[in-house]
């Protein structure tokens, strides 16, 4: 099964700072998607060499069981132990849970690619007029 992941990170003023299209071969459903796209986001994060970063998501369950003290035995339970870990390599990372609505981007983004692609600019078709519109809604 594939599924496509998503990230889109932007500054304090709605701008895109970097975006991330990547499309994984990997059986799941939308829970394993959203938890790798969090951690998708991190490795990015940190691979950027930012110092803080606020991760935002859609899945209310995802976002309990990254803040939660407790070991997450579930079918997510690595990969929520490498965002917890991932998350640890920043001076401030936060979790925020956002309606679907407001993560709009990354869902155009996921489903918007074949393989990975990433940058600076030159966000795929639908994307670029998504960004546009929060930013001048802000």
């Amino acid at each position: 099964m594939e599924m496509g992941l998503g990230v889109i990170a932007r500054d304090d003023q709605g701008r895109c700072l970097w975006w991330s299209s990547k499309r994984i071969t990997r059986g799941g459903n939308g829970e394993i998607a959203e938890a790798m796209a969090v951690r998708h986001g991190l490795e990015l994060g940190a691979r950027l060499g930012w110092s803080s970063i606020i991760i935002e998501s859609d899945c209310a369950n995802l976002i309990s069981k990254i803040m939660s003290p407790d070991h997450d035995m579930s079918f997510i339970g690595p990969i929520v132990a490498d965002s917890r870990t991932l998350a640890a390599s920043f001076q401030l990372c936060s979790f925020n849970l956002v309606p679907r609505y407001c993560n709009t981007v990354a869902h155009v983004l996921a489903k918007s690619t074949v393989g990975s692609l990433e940058g600076i600019s030159n966000l795929p078709a639908g994307a670029t007029d998504l960004v546009l519109a929060d930013i001048s809604t802000s």
